[in-house]
């Protein structure tokens, strides 16, 4: 019995008035698992879809790097790779992005 089934005999056992003792047991599951699934069986929209789960995952990476700045990134490793006995490493290109943000400071403050 994969998931789903479980998850739709769980509630269809429940509906028929057996204890939650005894369906979480015989499934091998917890009260906790059993009481989301009623939940989500409650708040059905249709009887078609109640039992798959959803995605929890986060909708945004706030971690992700931003496009424009991985572009840079590349743009630098490229420079540097072009330059002869040059390392291209993380460092080295921190270093390169370092300076041309100095280069930028000193040209929007003048």
């Amino acid at each position: 019995m994969n998931e789903y089934e479980k998850r739709k005999e769980a509630i269809r056992r429940y509906n028929t008035g057996e204890k939650i003792t005894f369906i979480v047991k015989s499934l091998k599951k917890t009260r906790q698992w059993f009481y989301n699934w009623l939940a989500r069986y409650k708040e059905r929209v249709d009887d078609e879809s109640w039992y798959i789960g959803y995605s929890t995952a986060p909708r945004e990476k706030p971690t992700k790097v931003k496009k424009s700045v991985e572009n840079q990134v590349i743009q630098i490793r490229q420079k540097l790779e072009d330059q002869h006995f040059a390392q291209t490493g993380a460092i080295a290109i921190q270093y390169d992005w370092s300076l041309t943000l100095s280069r930028l400071v000193k040209i929007t403050t003048n």
